[in-house]
């Protein structure tokens, strides 16, 4: 494992990627799952914040500005929204997908994100419930091809470790076994890599989920910035030459843009492309660098230097409290906080939209022109203002904090609770623990959501499953 940190102004990151030895890539055996019993509200003091995933926002943020949003990334890769559907309980997100490349030879594969999000130093992981996956290479299901995958646990956990690296666990490689129609199951998750044989490309994944609708969502407003690559300290991964013939060029840069917060706004969905060029990679480095990957956005705190943990995917986040970033957090237990939000802090992105993969980007000898062209650059970025009202009841309020460099996990809290089930029935995900939920019916007929009491706040309101959904301010 490779582990990135970028200081001051810059980003956390982690590279790291899955190295097999498996002998066969094509037996399939089955899948070995570990099912925890969520403990109650009661019995937790805290969780972390999460970002509400793109599961709860489909059907309720507008398919256009969904689209091409970059909805999950990690060093498996990363997968932008191309449509959805929520018909009852059931949520279909279409993605196209941006494997990671590892091996060589005979040894050759493509790694592919599911919808959970990790947890990458001080950036907010996103819980993804249970369901299937298939997947297409140029429009044609390769699903049944997938060998090996690993699946980071769901649930209401609390993080395993520090922001000095993955904050949650990372769970067991098995190898792949498909249900009887032919998909992959989906255990809830904070992430997974699903391995399929050779070099992959022109991939896309369709997500099928069973969950409750919780949340109505009102779009507010929106602003659209301009901004240009990032020009300063940090660190550069595998395009380190690049980085310093900017530095050495042009004064350091990184666009900082005030929000204007329309009245009744609470969360804040910000949407971008993705970086052509993504330095936080393995071998095959020339190969990997040339697929496109994602980078952090921050909210920064009014008439302040502070800024927020980094967010790296179009989540909802909540606007009036942001923990500070791990770097400005003076080495504390848990990080500080702000509920003032002023600007928004673009993308830190190396290289520009619209500049292709060049080998002198790792040499560090570019010539003048592109040099001019990464410079010159411009990219769009926009911040869309959100209200969310709960309509559903099945979700806990729990207090939220979130760790920090001196934090580590105690003896009080449920790390594992309930029991392992293992060697599941071939072509089934095991059942999951907790209420059994029937379909909502919609009409204009709500159930009776209970209210949202600051006592003890800041605090999210959690599915079963450890998904957040929606967020309570402090007193």
């Amino acid at each position: 494992m490779r582990i990135v940190r970028r200081h001051s102004l810059s980003v956390y990151l982690i590279v790291a990627i899955f190295i097999f030895t498996v002998s066969s890539p094509t037996t399939n055996y089955s899948l070995a799952y570990t099912a925890t019993a969520e403990p109650s509200a009661a019995q937790l003091d805290w969780l972390e914040p999460h970002g509400v995933s793109i599961i709860d926002l489909v059907g309720e943020v507008p398919e256009e500005v969904l689209r091409d949003a970059i909805v999950v990334y990690s060093n498996n890769g990363m997968l932008q929204y191309l449509s959805g559907q929520r018909t009852g309980n059931t949520v279909t997100i279409n993605t196209r997908v941006t494997p990671r490349y590892a091996g060589s030879g005979a040894s050759e594969h493509s790694l592919v994100n599911c919808l959970g999000q990790p947890a990458l130093t001080d950036s907010w992981p996103i819980v993804s419930p249970a369901g299937v996956m298939r997947v297409y290479e140029n429009g044609v299901e390769i699903t049944s091809e997938a060998w090996l995958q690993r699946f980071a646990p769901g649930g209401r956990i609390q993080p395993l470790h520090n922001p000095n690296t993955f904050r949650y666990p990372e769970g067991d490689t098995t190898l792949v076994q498909l249900t009887e129609d032919g998909a992959i199951p989906i255990p809830e998750n904070r992430g997974c890599a699903i391995v399929f044989p050779g070099f992959r490309s022109n991939l896309t994944a369709t997500f099928t989920v069973e969950t409750p609708k919780y949340i109505a969502i009102r779009t507010l407003g929106s602003e659209t910035f301009t901004f240009q690559s990032y020009i300063g300290p940090g660190a550069t991964g595998e395009i380190g030459g690049l980085a310093s013939q900017l530095s050495r060029n042009f004064p350091n840069r990184h666009d900082k843009f005030a929000m204007n917060i329309p009245e009744g706004a609470q969360f804040a969905l910000v949407t971008f492309p993705p970086t052509p060029v993504h330095p936080y990679v393995n071998e095959p480095i020339d190969l990997n660098l040339q697929l496109p990957g994602s980078g952090t956005y921050r909210i920064g705190r009014k008439n302040s230097l502070n800024l927020s943990v980094d967010h790296a995917v179009t989540a909802a986040i909540p606007l009036y409290w942001q923990p500070r970033d791990a770097d400005q957090s003076g080495g504390e237990t848990y990080l500080p906080t702000f509920t003032e939000p002023g600007e928004l802090a673009s993308l830190e992105y190396f290289v520009p939209v619209g500049v292709e993969y060049n080998r002198c980007m790792r040499a560090g000898t570019c010539s003048n022109a592109i040099i001019r062209q990464i410079y010159d650059a411009q990219m769009e970025m926009t911040i869309h203002y959100l209200a969310v009202d709960r309509i559903n009841v099945g979700l806990d309020r729990i207090p939220l904090k979130q760790v920090g460099p001196r934090w580590s996990p105690g003896q009080t809290t449920a790390q594992i609770a309930g029991q392992t089930v293992i060697g599941a029935v071939p072509g089934t995900v095991p059942p999951a623990n907790g209420p059994l939920y029937l379909p909502l019916v919609l009409s204009d007929i709500r159930p009776d959501v209970p209210p949202a009491d600051r006592a003890g706040c800041p605090c999210g309101w959690f599915t079963p499953e450890g998904r957040m959904v929606d967020f309570i301010p402090g007193p």
